[in-house]
Order: structure tokens, then C-alpha cells, then sequence
């Protein structure tokens, strides 16, 4: 085999909670995390002198996580060479985990292009060295995912409809933990997180809207308040529930009554102009 090709999807946050930072300055966090059809395409190709990107980004090498990835791989496993075609459709700096899923499916690309056979637990010890949301990309669906990203459990979650908005203001997830650490505060509330874990609990629209949170929502909408403006419209539009994903700016709505959704969607598009219709999906990286 000298190509492989695949899709990577973007993931919501349901919930995010910061729980502090861990003895080496990491944020130790437990998300609810969902995996959905929106996707960004990659074909990995054996080259012949390093690692080569091709992409409709702007993004510096230095910090492509789909780079990082590649020659994490190149340094901690064994040396490639590799040339790599991005075809980029998630927004970035959105708090969809665009770039994370990125890296996640070079990870599962290089294994299988080189057979590597690197096995399940070294693949997320790589993934985290990359980024909090990676070891969850790397399997996508519905997941409870605590630690710095590393510890992550199955959940029972219904397969929820969604309207997607990213506004035109962006911002770097080290940026808002940043501004987290200075201004932010997060709620105490996790019992519920032994509901859905021990006792299978299934998160519905009921148990969503009753528990779960973002602790980045407060602090971003401060600094943009097109969040909660594009909130505010969900809701006008008969959203079941609507929050902030990851460190922003992407806000996302659950809808129970598609046709309201496909209303909604005809209405809010006239505003909006990254606008996106979405719905569950089981996995993080395809291979097509």
C-alpha cells in the first residue's frame, strides 16, 4: 500500500468542566464529547524526502497539529517519508477539534500506511502529547473523557440533530485558558457523571438540559458577544438547548423536531454564513 485516504469528523462538547490544573500545569478536565458529520479529508501518500503538506490553510508548520503528528511519529517510532493532502472543511479556531482530528487520522493513517502496528494504549499515549481533544478523535461517538484526554469511557447518548454557527471571531484554545485561569470559575456539580458511567444512564434531551454546562461559555461571551446573540437566536428559532463547543467560538444547537430544525436552519442562514446542519456520527477517523 503507498496511499491511504480518510475523513476526520469534528466533535461537540456536550459538557466541559475544568477541574484545575494537574502538578505539571496541564488542565485536568472532564468533557462529554460527540463525534459529528462534519469532516475534513486527507490522503497520505509514501514520499521520498520528509514530511510534505499540502493544505488550504494558513497555518504555520510549526503549529499543524497534522505536522506534529506526522513527525511525532517520524521521531518516536520510526523515521517516514511522507507527503500529505489536507482538504480542510471544519472551521479552525472554532472549538470543533478540526485540527485535533486532523492529527488523530495521521496517527491512524502512518499506522496503517507503514504498518506499525502501534497498539491502542501507545496510540493515545501520542495523541495526548498532541492535544487534549486527539485521543478522543482518534475513536470518536459518544464519550466521557477525563485527565488531560487520556481516560476516556463509552456513553449512551441519543442520536441528537444539530444546527451548527461559527461566527468570524475566532479564538486559540491556549488563549482561552489563559483567560480562564484569570477570570474564569467553575461550577462544582459532577454527580451526574457516576450516573452515565456506572450506571449507563442515557443522556437525553431531558438530562442535557438539566446538567450539563461549559465552563469556557462565561468567559468567552465576555470578550465576543456574538455568542450570545447567536444563542439567543437558537432559541428564538425553538432550539431544545444551545451552548458554546470547547474554548469557542462555534455555538451549536439540539433540535428534537427536525422540521423545526430544517425551519430554523432556512431562517438563521439568512444571518449566518457558517452555518451547518450536522447529526451524530460513531467514529472520529474513517479510512475510505
Amino acid at each position: 500500500m503507498d496511499k491511504i485516504s480518510l475523513k476526520t469528523s469534528a466533535k461537540l462538547n456536550l459538557f466541559l468542566k475544568i477541574n484545575g490544573l494537574t502538578s505539571n500545569n496541564y488542565h485536568d478536565m472532564t468533557m462529554i464529547n460527540q463525534s459529528v458529520d462534519l469532516y475534513d479529508f486527507i490522503t497520505v501518500t509514501k514520499g521520498k524526502n520528509g514530511i510534505k503538506i499540502q493544505d488550504n490553510t494558513f497555518i504555520n508548520q510549526d503549529s499543524n497539529l497534522v505536522y506534529k503528528a506526522a513527525k511525532l511519529i517520524n521521531d518516536e517510532i520510526t523515521k517516514i517519508d511522507v507527503d500529505i493532502k489536507l482538504d480542510k472543511n471544519i472551521p479552525m479556531q472554532a472549538g470543533l477539534g478540526g485540527g485535533s482530528g486532523d492529527a488523530a487520522g495521521i496517527i491512524a493513517a502512518l499506522d496503517i500506511l507503514f504498518d506499525l502496528k502501534i497498539d491502542e494504549a501507545n496510540k493515545i499515549e501520542l495523541a495526548k502529547k498532541i492535544g487534549a481533544d486527539v485521543p478522543f478523535c482518534l475513536f470518536g461517538g459518544s464519550k466521557c473523557v477525563r485527565g488531560i484526554g487520556e481516560v476516556i469511557d463509552d456513553v449512551i447518548c441519543d442520536n441528537f440533530s444539530y444546527i451548527i454557527i461559527k461566527p468570524s471571531e475566532n479564538m486559540p484554545t491556549k488563549e482561552a485558558f489563559t483567560l480562564f485561569d484569570k477570570h474564569g470559575k467553575t461550577k462544582d456539580k459532577l454527580d451526574f457523571i457516576d450516573d452515565i458511567l456506572t450506571k449507563k444512564e442515557k443522556i437525553d434531551i431531558d438530562f442535557v438540559k438539566n446538567h450539563f454546562y461549559n465552563d469556557f461559555e462565561q468567559i468567552i461571551e465576555q470578550k465576543f458577544d456574538i455568542i450570545n446573540q447567536i444563542k439567543k437566536d437558537f432559541y428564538k428559532n425553538g432550539a431544545d438547548f444551545s451552548m458554546m463547543s470547547g474554548s469557542g467560538t462555534t455555538v451549536y444547537a439540539i433540535y428534537t423536531d427536525d422540521d423545526l430544525r430544517k425551519k430554523a436552519y432556512n431562517n438563521l442562514k439568512k444571518k449566518y454564513d457558517n452555518i451547518f446542519l450536522s447529526s451524530t456520527t460513531k467514529q472520529g477517523v474513517e479510512i475510505l
